[in-house]
């Protein structure tokens, strides 16, 4: 079955979808701390009460039930931090897809740790929260980060620790460890729709970090097609491994179709950046010769926002070159 594409107009219907979900009175809620082991994700199951089901229903309808306009926007991993939010498929990254599996109570062997006795001795280990809200028609998947307390209860300097409702104070016995869910989600998924509301956040959750290192490893290969112009350039993917969080901006500049190339014909042009009053003082450690870039583990920064054309309106066509800043 071929997927029907996800615009900004379906999404806006999806929203909708869930806000009239949200409202049927047989909505459920199953709660799911998630931890990590090593490097995998894992799920614990928490009982909780309608009290506690019914906050992370309201967290969704804070978060993205706006009755005014919003503007939603396409994820990118190239994208800069936005306050807009944000939507792909729920197809687009290996993570997201299994996730969701995590919480599927009918498989034969479970996927979820069924109580809380394996992370609760150890609650500075979770990160966030995965909330199944669910009718026998519907499953959305709401996601969120987490903050853990227990240092309140190692020290007697606080004296009462206790909750504060509405009318009344109750008392936490010595016993109790305390965790926090953050009142701004992370993201949602539904049928093939994922609206993100935090881009780090989304980000850290499905392990997109892994996944823009094995693209900026493909791209990266490409500078070798042109040994002349790029120069050094044989260090460059260890200087980007002792800092990981640029290959997005690799993977970035790598989604621009010969852009490598391109700029390795435009050897004059970056000479008149590095010349120019708007650029020097910024470009001045990007090292060139008569042959072209000489990459130097200093220079990484500057050559990341060369092939990204942070200088320019567009290398490849040549137009309006020294972009306004």
């Amino acid at each position: 079955m071929e997927e029907k594409e996800i615009t900004s107009d379906t999404v806006l219907t999806d929203v909708k979808t869930v806000a009239t979900m949200l409202k049927k009175a047989g909505a459920d809620v199953r709660l799911y701390l998630l931890w990590k082991n090593k490097k995998e994700t894992m799920f614990s199951y928490a009982e909780t009460s309608k009290e506690i089901k019914d906050s992370f229903k309201k967290r969704w309808m804070n978060d993205y039930n706006d009755d005014k306009n919003q503007e939603i926007t396409q994820f990118n991993v190239g994208m800069e931090k936005t306050d807009h939010l944000m939507f792909c498929s729920s197809e687009e990254f290996p993570l997201m897809k299994k996730h969701v599996e995590k919480t599927n109570t009918e498989n034969d062997s479970k996927q979820f740790v069924e109580d809380l006795s394996t992370i609760r001795p150890k609650l500075n280990l979770v990160r966030g929260y995965c909330a199944h809200i669910y009718t026998d028609e519907e499953n959305l998947y709401l996601f969120g980060s987490t903050n853990t307390f227990n240092s309140l209860t190692k020290s007697r300097g606080f004296g009462l620790i206790g909750n504060v409702g509405d009318k009344e104070i109750t008392k936490l016995s010595d016993d109790d460890l305390i965790i926090g869910f953050n009142p701004k989600t992370t993201c949602y998924i539904h049928n093939s729709v994922c609206v993100i509301k935090n881009k780090k956040g989304f980000e850290d959750l499905f392990g997109l970090l892994e996944e823009y290192k094995k693209l900026a490893e493909e791209t990266i290969k490409l500078f070798s097609n042109y040994p002349e112009f790029y120069q050094g350039i044989e260090n460059f993917e260890d200087d980007l491994n002792r800092r990981p969080i640029l290959y997005r901006s690799v993977v970035n500049f790598g989604k621009k179709t010969g852009i490598i190339e391109s700029v390795s014909q435009h050897l004059d042009e970056i000479k008149m950046i590095k010349e120019n009053d708007a650029f020097k003082a910024k470009y001045k450690d990007l090292k060139i010769n008569d042959k072209g870039i000489v990459y130097t583990r200093s220079s990484l920064p500057l050559f990341l926002s060369l092939l990204n054309e942070e200088p320019v309106k567009s290398i490849i066509t040549g137009n309006e070159f020294f972009a306004e800043h």
